[in-house]
């Protein structure tokens, strides 16, 4: 049960992904061109479409490629770090 927020945060990231790549596929454009804001499918060069255009479409050939998270360094979850559980008390 400790481990489920990390599963599902992976399992966000994977509908994400799929939303991404089926917006390409209905844009006919690459995945690197299309984000997502408040609830859309935008392009680069201004198209959209909400999500429920995208969900009711056969899978996308191109979501098995589709990004996963966005570049740059890896996120802090997976890795130890300090952590505090309960209270604190002074060294002796």
């Amino acid at each position: 049960m400790q481990d489920s927020g990390t599963a599902i945060l992976h399992a966000a990231a994977y509908a994400h992904a799929l939303l991404l790549a089926q917006a390409a596929d209905y844009f006919s454009v690459p995945v690197e061109q299309v984000t997502t804001h408040g609830g859309m499918a935008v392009t680069q060069d201004g198209r959209q479409t909400g999500y429920g255009e995208l969900v009711g479409r056969p899978v996308a050939a191109s979501a098995g490629r589709a990004r996963h998270r966005p570049q740059g360094p890896p996120p802090a979850i997976g890795r130890s770090g300090n952590r505090c559980r309960g209270s604190i008390s002074p060294a002796r």
